[in-house]
């Protein structure tokens, strides 16, 4: 009967956990412990994440790169811009710190008007238009000058190197006699051709013409270019 007791009791649970229980679970010192370990060694995806977060990303490398070029480009321009500014000023405030020189004051650099050439003491205007005698006349005197006028070989050589085709000159036959427009009588060193088959009352330098024989007599309505003369700013100073 004993035996029969002994064999109905309930089993008590065991304090230890070991026994049937043994497979649900674990003692909270052995949580405790993988919970150690797991942190003393960590996975190998903890690693792979931790490499994902350190290294840049390549689209962001080259944005920035892209940004820093634009920048780099913007600042040179803008630095071109402020020395050709500054140029610029400088040049301008010398223009208007120039004093405005009258011809007499500047006739060691300029001693003729534009267009004009400089033999000696005179200035020489060498027409692109064509005009009668007394036109070309006019003209010359509306410039403060006149029709050349030829005192000497020197004068006749620089005149006949310059010119290149046939020009009025200052003389004419008035009286029956040939004189300059200044008054002066021909003198007997002139530079006539040797031909007389043409007659008028003006002279004409013809520039293809040897130079001690270069002048030639036309009529005075004739249109032909001429030559201009007056005083250099420096004479006339």
């Amino acid at each position: 009967m004993e035996l029969e007791k002994i064999s109905k009791e309930p089993k008590r649970p065991d304090p230890t956990g070991e026994g049937t229980s043994g497979a649900q679970g674990k003692t909270k010192d052995e949580e405790e412990g993988d919970i150690y370990s797991s942190l003393q060694s960590p996975s190998e995806d903890q690693y792979v994440d931790t490499r994902r977060l350190s290294r840049p990303s390549k689209t962001k490398s080259g944005l920035w790169r892209k940004a820093c070029f634009v920048l780099g480009a913007m600042c040179v321009i803008l630095i071109l811009i402020i020395v050709i500014l500054i140029i610029k000023q400088k040049n301008e405030a010398c223009e208007v710190e120039a004093p405005i020189l009258a011809p007499a004051a500047i006739c060691s650099r300029c001693p003729c008007p534009e267009g004009w050439v400089k033999s000696g003491q005179r200035c020489f205007l060498f027409s692109t238009g064509r005009k009668s005698w007394a036109e070309s006349q006019d003209f010359c005197e509306q410039e403060g000058g006149s029709l050349a006028v030829i005192t000497d070989a020197t004068e006749q050589n620089f005149l006949m190197q310059e010119a290149t085709l046939p020009y009025w000159i200052g003389l004419s036959l008035k009286n029956q006699v040939w004189a300059w427009v200044d008054g002066q009588k021909l003198r007997t060193n002139s530079f006539w051709l040797d031909s007389g088959v043409e007659a008028g009352d003006c002279a004409v330098l013809n520039g293809k013409s040897p130079n001690a024989k270069s002048w030639s007599k036309k009529d005075c309505t004739h249109q032909i270019y001429y030559i201009c003369q007056k005083p250099s700013f420096l004479n006339s100073a």
